[in-house]
């Protein structure tokens, strides 16, 4: 909310000071090629090379493909880039007139100073003195409300980091996966098993050895599957006791997991995207990736159906059809994720996602179109999310949660 109320008194400082100045005489419209429209044709050109380049390290594009488009785009990029610039000179135009209306605003009164609207009477010296421009003097004070709030906004992130404390120090080298349960009970996928803790602080072992890279649990929670390295278990009494389960996967060496409407979908290294109901019987629904796959993700499509994510490469990719073909969903310009993605975590039941990278932790509510960095210090490395909690686990070992959707972060 004070993102929001900072954008909307920028907005509304900007329009304050404008619309004044372009009021005291019509400016030239830009046209359909002018300045603006370039400039977003140059943006999108960028964001479809950066596409292009994802759809080749993901192998949806042949190398004479990606050469070919990748060439086209880089010459529409060079002619917006062109008509920018021949387009400055009309901007400077612009601005040349808006500081000579801005002037002439100022220094011009009639000479009798009887004229309320345009002149006050200075009786000390008998002479008429401009009237302050009322519009001006209130936008100025708009912007300067919008700096203050700017500031009070990165002052509370910086409270809000500092205010930051893991519950408790994990007992393991490194973390691949965390869930919440639907009891409200957390675990934590690693090398060396699987830890289950009912507070967050106190930690104890889950009766499961082996590289555990996902954890599913059915959609009653009658059971739980692990999976990861030579692991596929599972468990029908609350992760007391595991078995390993027969089934007809090519291999076991599993990167990712995750429930969606039509089954469990996982991720079989060299194999690609697999689907199941039961964790027996398994269909494939996607080629492998080029790329090293640590997590997968799954969320309700808009249309039906489930949407696939990917931490691959230290890139982030969707799939709309089950893993067949792959798009960037890292977002762009400042609505992109920033560093290197370790992880990806979703939250079906309000269609958000969320993102740990070397930068930090990061949440999207558009399906990975754009994403809001959240207030968290450090390199999360496995995130599970349920309602407004979150828990991440960063790569010192610390575990962390959060009960307003990552907003916080206190024991």
């Amino acid at each position: 909310m004070t993102t929001l109320a900072a954008i909307l008194l920028t907005c509304a400082a900007l329009v304050a000071i404008i619309l004044p100045l372009v009021r005291r005489r019509p400016l030239t419209a830009f046209s359909a090629n002018g300045p603006g429209a370039w400039e977003q044709r140059y943006r999108g050109a960028l964001a479809d090379l950066q596409d292009l380049e994802m759809d080749r390290q993901l192998g949806n594009l042949s190398d004479d493909d990606y050469l070919a488009q990748r060439e086209a785009q880089r010459r529409r990029a060079a002619e917006a880039l062109r008509q920018m610039d021949l387009g400055e000179v009309e901007r400077a135009q612009v601005r040349a007139r808006i500081a000579r209306d801005l002037t002439l605003s100022l220094a011009s009164h009639p000479a009798d100073g009887r004229s309320a609207g345009a002149t006050v009477l200075d009786r000390s010296a008998g002479r008429a003195l401009p009237r302050p421009n009322v519009a001006l003097v209130a936008g100025s004070g708009v912007a300067l409300v919008a700096v203050v709030a700017v500031v009070a906004l990165y002052i509370r992130l910086g409270e809000v980091q500092a205010q930051q404390a893991p519950t408790a120090t994990l007992p393991l080298a490194h973390a691949h996966t965390a869930m919440i349960d639907g009891v409200g009970e957390y675990w934590v996928g690693h090398h060396d098993g699987l830890l289950r803790s009912s507070d967050a602080r106190l930690w104890r072992p889950a009766g499961l050895a082996g590289d555990v890279m996902a954890l599913v649990t059915s959609a009653d929670g009658s059971s739980r599957l692990a999976l990861g390295h030579d692991v596929l278990a599972a468990s029908t009494d609350d992760g007391i006791t595991w078995s390993a389960v027969a089934h007809d996967l090519p291999g076991t060496d599993i990167h990712g997991a995750a429930m969606g409407s039509s089954g469990i979908y996982a991720y079989v290294v060299g194999a690609g995207v697999f689907r199941s109901r039961d964790g027996v019987k398994w269909e494939a629904t996607g080629p492998p990736v080029a790329q090293d796959v640590s997590t997968l993700a799954v969320l309700p499509g808009a249309g039906g159906g489930d949407v696939l994510f990917l931490a691959a490469g230290g890139t982030l990719a969707r799939s709309a059809d089950g893993g067949r073909t792959w798009a960037h969903a890292a977002g762009a310009g400042n609505l992109a994720l920033a560093g290197l993605v370790h992880t990806v975590a979703a939250e079906p039941g309000r269609g958000v996602l969320y993102a740990g990278t070397t930068q930090g932790l990061f949440r999207s509510a558009s399906s990975g179109a754009e994403w809001t960095k959240l207030p968290f210090r450090g390199a999360p490395i496995a995130i599970g999310a349920r309602g407004d909690r979150v828990v991440v686990a960063d790569d010192r070992g610390q575990f962390f949660v959060s009960t307003d959707s990552g907003g916080t972060w206190t024991p």
